[in-house]
């Protein structure tokens, strides 16, 4: 019998999460493997990396070439003060995606994806989808070699995280038909999904650009009083201040997360004001579902504004898409008809 593979990877502005296993369970509990590197590809040559390999860093990293130029990337904190992350609508247009992607699939150690899933922001989900679908329906280059795709499958990226938080507690039969509204808060953008189970109610959808990096941003600007280029290295302190509440230390000050109480709610209430215009009578869900690494920053805004409806954050949020999408790419495994 043909052993099939079926993986999932998450490609954020942020960091590229992939699994690297089927779900199976551990003291009764499921459970799926995952890893996870910054999205932030930097152009080496193979003698560099070569002694890159010989430094104390002891995470993952990984060399992969693309037409015939050779990237790293690492989970490390950041390894480039010239790094940029990529910005904008067209992210899976970009290099950098298909880096992160080739990069992920060489990860994982397979020749072959009988069933892989990838998430999109809702946003431009059918325009992502077109691009995503003619860029890797039929497989990606790795190292020179093609590795066969047989069936991609592109889904808005808060379903992932409905899929993981509802099974990995066993509630799976409490997916059915229930309205909810998901609430994504990513790296780069804020994304809402009115979903009936599992079925997609775009006209109440929408994404926009108040993820965590426009904190990161604003806050930036609040420390230093001006507004520069990024630097990646101090925005990613910034960030873990933020989410991790993590002391950053910059001149003769000390800031923690009660710094900016004030900036983020600002932030955080116009953000909802962008779900509120879109999704229809609050009334009519269920439960919010809070998800992603930014979920701290919104938590505060959607209680004042979902003051009746129950609000369910997901736990381990960083990998509960990803985690998702690899039971999705496993459930259709077994199914005839497609979903996407």
């Amino acid at each position: 019998m043909e052993h099939r593979v079926e993986r999932a990877i998450d490609v954020g502005y942020g960091w590229t999460k992939f699994s690297t296993s089927n779900a199976f369970i551990v003291d009764a509990k499921i459970t799926i493997d995952v890893q996870a590197f910054q999205s932030l590809p930097m152009p080496v040559t193979r003698e560099a990396f070569d002694l890159s390999t010989g430094s104390e860093y002891k995470g993952m990293s990984v060399l992969v070439k693309l037409k015939d130029s050779a990237y790293l990337v690492s989970d490390a904190p950041t390894y480039s003060a010239d790094a940029l992350r990529v910005r904008g609508s067209n992210y899976s247009s970009t290099e950098q995606y298909e880096v992160c992607m080739a990069a992920a699939v060489k990860a994982m150690k397979v020749s072959c994806l009988d069933h892989l899933v990838v998430g999109t922001p809702v946003g431009d989900y059918e325009s992502t989808k077109a691009v995503l679908k003619a860029k890797f329906g039929k497989g990606i280059d790795v190292d020179g070699k093609a590795v066969e795709i047989r069936n991609l499958h592109v889904v808005a990226q808060p379903v992932g995280g409905l899929v993981w938080h509802y099974y990995s507690k066993g509630l799976q039969s409490q997916l059915v038909q229930q309205p909810r509204l998901l609430v994504d808060v990513g790296h780069g953008t804020l994304d809402w999904v009115a979903v009936q189970g599992l079925k997609t109610n775009f006209d109440r959808s929408g994404s926009v650009r108040l993820g965590v990096s426009h904190f990161v941003d604003r806050v930036v600007e609040e420390i230093k009083g001006v507004k520069g280029l990024e630097d990646v290295s101090f925005s990613d302190q910034v960030d873990q201040m933020l989410l991790l509440n993590k002391p950053l230390p910059f001149g003769d000050q000390s800031f923690r997360f009660e710094d900016f109480q004030s900036l983020i709610e600002q932030i955080a209430s116009r953000g909802v004001q962008h779900i509120e215009s879109s999704i229809g009578d609050l009334r009519m869900y269920q439960s919010v579902v809070l998800m992603g690494g930014g979920a701290p920053l919104y938590k505060v805004a959607l209680g004042k504004a979902f003051k009746t409806t129950r609000i369910e954050i997901v736990d381990n949020a960083r990998f509960a898409n990803v985690r998702g999408f690899q039971l999705l790419a496993e459930r259709q495994a077994q199914m005839k008809k497609p979903f996407s």
